[in-house]
C-alpha cells in the first residue's frame, strides 16, 4: 500500500470514528434517547369478571359471547429521555385491544375526568411518568383477559424516535 493510500484511509477512519462520537443519538431520531421503564397494566380481579362491564372469564355458551361487555385497562410506564432534544409519544398499538389512545386525567365540574390527547411530551434530559391520575395508555376492547404473569406486547410511536417495542407486565390490581 502506498504512503498516500494509507494516510486517505487514516483520515477516513478517523472521520468515521468522530462522526459516531460526535452524537449520542441514534440515527435518524433528532437528538432524543428514549428508554422505558416499568412498564405495566392491572390484572383483571377475580370478582370482577362478574361485574357489570367486564367480562366473564370464558363464555359458557356460544351465545355468551356476544353478551360480554368489552375490558378497557389503562397501562402506565416511566419514559426517560437522555438525548438534547424533546420528542413527543404520539401513539400506541397492541394486539391484544381493538383501539388505544394516549389519555390524561382532569379535573372538570368537580370530578376527575378522563380525556384523550393527542401526544404526551417527552422533555430533553426528562422523565415522564405514566400513572394512574395522569398520563397513561389506555387500552379499550380488550380480546383476552391478561392475567397476573402475562406480558404483553406494546409498540410506542415516538415523534423523533420512531417505533419502539415494549413488553408490559401484567400485575396484581
Amino acid at each position: 500500500m502506498t504512503m498516500l493510500k494509507r494516510a486517505v484511509l487514516a483520515f477516513a477512519v478517523a472521520l468515521l470514528f468522530l462522526g459516531a462520537c460526535s452524537s449520542s443519538a441514534a440515527p435518524g431520531n433528532g437528538g432524543a434517547q428514549i428508554q422505558v421503564s416499568d412498564a405495566w397494566l392491572r390484572a383483571v380481579p377475580a370478582m370482577a369478571a362478574n361485574m357489570p362491564g367486564m367480562p366473564t372469564p370464558e363464555p359458557t355458551r356460544p351465545s355468551d359471547a356476544a353478551h360480554m361487555a368489552p375490558l378497557d385497562l389503562p397501562v402506565y410506564m416511566k419514559i426517560r429521555n437522555s438525548g438534547n432534544q424533546n420528542d413527543r409519544l404520539l401513539r400506541a398499538e397492541t394486539d391484544i385491544a381493538t383501539k388505544v389512545e394516549l389519555h390524561t386525567m382532569e379535573m372538570q365540574g368537580g370530578q376527575m375526568k378522563m380525556t384523550p390527547i393527542d401526544h404526551i411530551e417527552i422533555p430533553a434530559g426528562g422523565e415522564v411518568g405514566l400513572q394512574s391520575g395522569g398520563d397513561h395508555i389506555m387500552l379499550f376492547g380488550i380480546t383476552h383477559e391478561p392475567r397476573v404473569g402475562d406480558v404483553i406486547s406494546l409498540t410506542l410511536h415516538f415523534e423523533k424516535s420512531g417505533a419502539m417495542p415494549v413488553q408490559v407486565e401484567v400485575r396484581k390490581p
